[in-house]
């Protein structure tokens, strides 16, 4: 009697593992780095988002993702990351949520006339979205009626009106330890009418 021998090696690849990183809250004008993802055992990586950002490289594990116009008005969007498992693996995924604190938006007209020794109520020529504070300045020597309220009433100086003009600017600060937004409105300041007498004038009873 003969036996017959054979063997068989099997070999057993690793499941894949992955993690996206931590919900995480950013600036509106700021990208994120993805620099907390993790994987292994994989053969391909791939980003995707539930928004209208770019990644720098959707391929790479730690890329910088940049929100999209759409991703800011929604103030949240999530991030997805999936992992090929290595030969005859299954594919991982993970997710995470990237928030984004409110755009601050400043409108403000270009610039706006007045007479001399007249005041400006600013708030008239403004408008501000998810702002929490202000801040006004000027070019000139004039005053604000308060330089921390929208609603400031801006009175030229006597320099503004010799100049002519003067310019005035709003700071809006967001929330979080975001760069604040600023615009500028120039004010055109118009001399008043003068009328010149000479000195002395004689005219006769009954002259008009």
């Amino acid at each position: 009697t003969s036996v017959v021998a054979d063997m068989l090696t099997l070999s057993f690849n690793p499941q894949v593992e992955v993690f996206a990183g931590e919900a995480a809250i950013i600036c509106p004008e700021e990208s994120f780095d993805l620099a907390d993802a993790t994987a292994s055992n994989f053969s391909v990586l791939q980003w995707s988002t539930t928004g209208d950002g770019q990644f720098s490289d959707p391929n790479a594990l730690n890329p910088i993702y940049t929100p999209g116009p759409t991703d800011k008005i929604n103030q949240t969007v999530l991030l997805q990351l999936q992992a090929n498992g290595l030969a005859g693996c299954a594919a991982a995924n993970a997710e995470v949520i990237l928030s984004m604190f409110p755009e601050v938006v400043v409108d403000m007209v270009d610039s706006v006339a007045i007479c001399a020794l007249e005041d400006i109520e600013l708030q008239h020529f403004i408008e501000v979205t998810n702002a929490l504070s202000y801040a006004w300045s000027s070019t000139g020597d004039g005053s604000f009626s308060s330089t921390t309220e929208l609603n400031a009433v801006y009175t030229p100086g006597v320099e503004d009106v010799n100049q002519g003009s003067v310019i005035v600017s709003l700071t809006a600060f967001g929330e979080g330890n975001c760069e604040p937004v600023t615009a500028d409105m120039t004010i055109h300041i118009h001399s008043l009418p003068t009328i010149t007498f000479p000195e002395d004038m004689n005219i006769c009873h009954g002259t008009e």
